[in-house]
């Protein structure tokens, strides 16, 4: 039997100014868990938005998930306050993590197919924006940074709904191993892992650059 999942947070996000370190911000970092169904097409999540669309969204970043396991491991690391929806996601499931998730994937959610397309690298600007000064190195010291999906099948989402994967193309390149390349770069994993045809071009022009 297939091992599943399920969505234990949706959550989307209005762009508002804030300042977080005297300075005002547009942002719709923050998203907000909902319990109702929204619909999910190639661009995103119903009522979700990006305030930065050179570096966030489109089809390739549609959907920012991570693991259930993230918030516990980072309330044992001392970040006791952060609850789902602080860090950005859309999508948080039971289950499946930067260990166990490839580049590739494909998951089955209700009638909907995702395939994961690239990790995510939280910036600095996360700090600021939470008041936390450490956080987003702690997220990639410890490969808690989540991954992005683009969507293949379009359809209703909702807390609650089996995630399910359905195909693994590339077994050996889970998004820990993917991160460990990005930081050690050594040459041949690098050539192994540009060649992949899943991973988002974006993300392989930003890492030769």
């Amino acid at each position: 039997m297939q091992p599943f999942g399920v969505i234990t947070t949706l959550a989307t996000g209005m762009i508002r100014d804030v300042e977080p370190s005297g300075h005002l911000v547009a942002t719709a970092y923050r998203k907000i868990a909902t319990n109702a169904a929204l619909w999910l097409n190639p661009e995103g999540i119903q009522g979700d938005f990006q305030a930065d669309t050179m570096r966030h969204g489109g089809p390739d970043k549609a959907v920012l998930a991570c693991g259930e396991t993230t918030y516990a491991r980072l309330h044992a690391l001392g970040f006791s306050t952060l609850r789902p929806g602080a860090l950005g996601e859309n999508l948080v499931m039971g289950y499946w993590n930067e260990e166990n998730v490839c580049i590739g994937d494909r998951f089955r959610i209700g009638e909907t197919e995702v395939e994961v397309s690239q990790p995510r690298y939280p910036g600095n600007k996360i700090n600021r924006l939470l008041h936390e000064t450490s956080l987003s190195e702690t997220l990639r010291a410890h490969h808690l940074g989540g991954w992005y999906f683009r969507v293949i099948t379009e359809g209703y989402w909702q807390k609650g709904m089996v995630v399910k994967l359905t195909y693994r193309p590339h077994p050996e390149w889970s998004v820990v191993r993917v991160n460990d390349v990005v930081k050690n770069k050594r040459s041949d994993d690098v050539e192994k892992l540009l060649a992949l045809p899943e991973l988002a071009t974006a993300w392989k022009e930003e890492f030769l650059s």
